[in-house]
């Protein structure tokens, strides 16, 4: 796992590492600045011309730093200013007084936002402290760092006129190809819009050390493929009790591929038995012909709330709701389901929009994890698709700490929030998973590693990246334009596979 913070969080840690530990601000800057000389210098031919332009806080410093190493390795280097030099910060007068030192042929001060004889430009102007729009000047600068299409653009911890907090472009921002973040990355390179300003993010340490983080660590992460490890172990003696039983009720008659996809990734995962509630002839065609290993259990209308509770009782978790279809007989199973208190229930499709019409949130307690997409998480608060889209992470913690549910709000960048706030932003995925059916192998996973792991923090959380990690898999192997959701599922085969993450890794 790795940390993503917000700029609360790393400022708190700069400066505990600043005032409590005793490394200088300036020793951190030099290394951020190395960090970033580092990996210019793997870009750099020898006709390329290199611009640095700065800001006048601490990013601006950095920039200065980064334009003296590069002079010092022999780049040709110049140097633009934006702002008022009598705002500067100590460690900028500094940087600049250094520079001014050193000033030659080949690293020297330009005046003119004509950027267009430079081959690589190194974006030091704000950095993840920035809340305000950008206007005047700086806008015209940023507008001419943009317009040099052709240069290769690398963006000090953060691409100008990011909400390091939001991801949000405050007014316009640099579109960078290559983002050097400091020791954590940043919500706001982590997130939409804000990622696809950054390129690739390249993540440096610059010396802060585990004390750093202090009594309160940041509390956002992401999972990595060294997590490979946290899956549930395979034990040689064991039985298909070892590994769970899950609970699917999904389907209906027009939407019979739900059902067999969720009920086949559970398998993929590794899930010990799986059992479908079929709630029409044609999902217990379906599941029979395409995946005999399920347990299908016959539909009774009169019977249903035995029938339900029952099989509750018999699984350690339980999926409701992708194909299910949003009639009476769909309103009276999710009712049932929702009585369910002692093992974890997820619900996704259907079953959030049941709960959206029938005003059941009352009924969400910290054993539901519900999986809405933008459009079903409208549905669920009554607010605007663009409304949850423009904050994401605010709108996933505040609904998870109002019902104590915990929500897998799904979008480009999936976000997981349980009743304490936010706890993970995905890593993994692509846009090819945008498709039918993709959703409900998620459903799937996430009912599977629930009915495997105790930790339901961690079992949600490894769902979505396995999730995210399929669909890229599939990708390399077909392309995101025809990806299908049964792709996503096959690919559990090779993801959840040991020797395929030794590969990846």
């Amino acid at each position: 796992m790795r940390c993503v913070v917000s700029n609360t969080e790393m400022k708190a840690i700069e400066q505990y590492t600043i005032n409590n530990i005793g490394i200088p601000s300036i020793v951190l800057m030099e290394r951020a600045a190395l960090s970033v000389r580092d990996e210019i210098i793997t870009l750099v031919k020898s006709n390329d011309k290199v611009l640095v332009v700065c800001g006048v806080g601490n990013n601006g410093a950095d920039g200065l730093a980064v334009a003296r190493m590069l002079h010092d390795e022999g780049v040709f280097c110049a140097v633009y200013i934006v702002g008022n030099k009598d705002k500067a910060t100590e460690e900028w007068k500094l940087q600049k007084r250094i520079l001014d030192n050193i000033t030659d042929n080949n690293l020297h001060y330009v005046t003119t936002s004509d950027f267009s004889e430079y081959t690589i430009i190194v974006d030091a102007v704000f950095g993840i402290g920035l809340t305000r729009n950008i206007e005047g000047e700086f806008k015209e600068v940023i507008e001419s760092i943009n317009a040099v299409n052709y240069a290769t653009v690398v963006a000090v911890d953060i691409p100008s006129g990011i909400n390091g907090d939001t991801a949000k472009v405050m007014g316009t921002a640099v579109k960078a190809d290559i983002t050097v973040t400091f020791e954590f990355e940043k919500l706001g390179i982590r997130m939409y819009p804000g990622r696809e300003y950054a390129g690739q993010v390249i993540i440096k340490n610059i010396g802060i050390i585990p004390p750093a983080l202090g009594d309160n660590p940041p509390c956002i992460y992401t999972h990595t493929l060294e997590d490979y490890k946290l899956l549930p172990k395979r034990m040689a003696y064991s039985n298909k009790g070892s590994y769970g039983k899950l609970f699917i009720i999904a389907g209906s008659g027009n939407m019979t591929g739900a059902a067999q996809f969720c009920a086949e990734s559970a398998y993929r995962c590794g899930t010990g038995l799986v059992a479908v509630l079929a709630t029409a002839p044609q999902v217990v065609k379906n599941i029979q012909s395409k995946l005999p290993e399920a347990v299908i259990i016959d539909w009774n209308n009169e019977e249903s709330g035995c029938i339900i509770r029952d099989r509750i009782r018999m699984s350690d978790a339980v999926v409701c709701g992708p194909g299910l279809g949003t009639g009476k007989p769909a309103c009276d199973i999710v009712r049932f389901v929702l009585e369910t208190k002692d093992r974890p229930v997820v619900l996704d499709a259907d079953a959030l929009n049941i709960i959206a019409k029938n005003n059941w949130l009352s009924l969400l307690k910290d054993n539901i994890i519900l999986t809405p997409h933008l459009g079903e998480m409208a549905r669920l608060t009554g607010k605007s698709i663009e409304v949850i889209q423009e904050n994401l992470i605010g709108e996933a913690e505040e609904f998870a700490r109002q019902t104590g549910a915990t929500v897998i709000l799904k979008d480009a960048v999936t976000v997981i929030a349980d009743k304490k706030g936010v706890f993970y932003v995905n890593s993994s995925g692509n846009s090819g998973m945008a498709t039918a059916g993709s959703g409900d192998v998620l459903s799937g996973i996430t009912g599977a590693m629930c009915a495997m792991y105790a930790d339901r923090r961690l079992a949600t959380s490894m769902s979505v990246y396995i999730h995210g990690l399929c669909g890229d898999y599939a990708r390399n192997a077909k392309g995101e334009r025809p990806l299908l959701a049964r792709d996503i599922s096959k690919a559990l085969e090779k993801v959840m596979g040991e020797e395929t993450w030794k590969k990846l890794m």
